[in-house]
């Protein structure tokens, strides 16, 4: 995480400080934000059970949330049946206490929660995008270590990624309400017609050029590659790393114990540019592929392309388009040595925190609880295919039957998970790998210089430290 130091981010800071004391700490509503009073009729029925407190009824929680559904843009839902409204609802009928949505940006997110917690007068808890950026703001952040048990913990996969650190035994800071996949999708009637198994997964990148050159002889564009902003570079280097490192060794690239400049990473960087120029050359995919803005994928929702790139954000456009022509797999690794080739890059979106100040922790910690039992899971799930971070969800008892998005969970629920190196590495040596990543791949720039830029803002970032 960048050190925020600079007179102009300063500024901005005390702006958004004086801004956040008089109107966000309470909910109140600015122009980035819009505040959803939870004591709407449909979701807030009296409840007169004995166990509510006295103190439990006078306290409402603020919830700062960042992407959580409030509004079903889909017209599929009413919005008192969404997970949030289900999960305030449970909560408030077991407590008699309120929750108040305060919905945030995440191009001010950062900002106003820092200028919260210098103020000290904030939410009680907040929605985040998981790993650095919450642990950059642990001093805000109250560790939860002591508020969940090892069989409730023991639910989640691999939470270093949200430890202080990220090592095993720093503090908790938060709990995770989702996880990703990065996945390689595939058109079956194309596989078929270039004589390829549909139900049989690539399990290295031999096999990946294999089935490029047998989809291409049968007249279809193998690849549709959409990497002008490195992003395709990202999810395929972060599947390399995690079948070279498992789940542990990646977080060495916090330090630097682990460097760009290790032949570990210089050659998943390597085995993926060599791809893609060969890509290039053979027209395996488009030739603007990593430099122009223009989306290339469009062909492979269109059934003309045979396989692309993606995560598990895309199985329900994917799904929707294709139908069931459409198939997943994880992205292939590198070599069929690598030790843990049967891991796959999988990480948490987001996950929810409590603040270190908030004056209702224990009530806070109860509805957080509630965000991360089973049936919020379903609930999240049905209404936008969100994978669960909980390993221990049947999803068979959902509404929602994507099968893409069934099988991304079936491989998160074996717990071979790894984080991406792009969570991990400090910011300016993974924005100068987003810079440099395509302009190898497109032939106008080579591995060893990326490598040299993208360590030396690394280095210059933890003497910054």
């Amino acid at each position: 995480m960048k050190k925020h130091n600079s007179i102009r981010r300063l500024l901005a800071c005390l702006t958004a400080l004086i801004l956040l004391v008089s109107i966000a700490g309470c909910g109140g509503t600015a122009d980035n934000q819009t505040s959803i009073p939870s004591e709407s009729k449909a979701l807030n029925a009296e409840s007169n059970t004995s166990e509510k407190s006295a103190a439990a009824s006078n306290t409402k929680l603020v919830f700062w949330n960042l992407g959580l559904k409030v509004v079903d843009d889909t017209g599929a839902m009413a919005s008192e049946d969404l997970a949030i409204y289900q999960a305030i609802k449970k909560y408030e009928e077991e407590t008699g206490a309120k929750v108040e949505i305060v919905n945030q940006s995440y191009d001010n997110w950062e900002n106003l929660f820092q200028s919260a917690g210098l103020a000290g007068n904030g939410p009680d808890l907040a929605q985040t995008v998981a790993g650095a950026i919450t642990l950059g703001y642990k001093d805000f952040i109250e560790p939860l270590d002591k508020y969940f048990s090892a069989d409730e913990l023991a639910n989640f996969m691999n939470l270093d990624m949200l430890r202080t650190n990220y090592k095993a035994d720093g503090e908790l800071l938060g709990i995770p309400t989702d996880v990703t996949t990065l996945n390689l999708f595939y058109n079956k009637e194309i596989f078929k017609k270039a004589g390829l198994d549909p139900e049989k997964k690539l399990e290295t990148f031999t096999e990946l050029e294999d089935a490029c050159a047998k989809i291409k002889a049968v007249g279809y564009q193998p690849m549709a590659i959409n990497d002008a902003d490195g992003s395709n570079s990202t999810w395929v280097v972060c599947e390399f790393l995690s079948d070279k490192l498992g789940s542990s060794e990646i977080f060495n690239f916090k330090d630097g114990t682990i460097k760009v400049t290790d032949n570990v990473f210089a050659q998943s960087f390597k085995g993926w540019t060599d791809f893609a120029k060969k890509a290039i050359e053979k027209e395996w995919c488009r030739e603007d592929s990593f430099s122009s803005n223009t989306d290339n994928t469009s062909p492979f929702y269109a059934g003309q392309a045979g396989m692309v790139l993606g995560g598990s954000w895309n199985c329900f456009n994917i799904y929707t388009s294709l139908g069931e022509n459409a198939g997943t797999m994880p992205i292939p690794a590198l070599s069929a040595d690598d030790p843990y080739k049967d891991y796959i890059c999988s990480q948490f979106g987001s996950n929810v925190v409590i603040t270190s100040y908030s004056k209702n922790k224990e009530e806070a910690v109860k509805f957080l609880k509630v965000l991360a039992q089973k049936d919020t899971s379903i609930n999240l799930y049905n209404e936008s295919s969100t994978l669960p971070a909980r390993l221990d969800v049947d999803l068979s008892t959902s509404k929602f039957g994507n099968p893409l998005a069934l099988a991304c969970y079936s491989w998160i629920a074996q717990n071979k998970n790894v984080v991406g190196f792009d969570s991990i590495m400090p910011a300016a040596g993974c924005s100068e790998w987003y810079r440099v990543a395509p302009l190898v791949c497109a032939g106008s720039s080579t591995v060893e210089a990326a490598i040299a830029a993208i360590n030396q803002k690394n280095e210059e970032a933890l003497v910054a430290k």
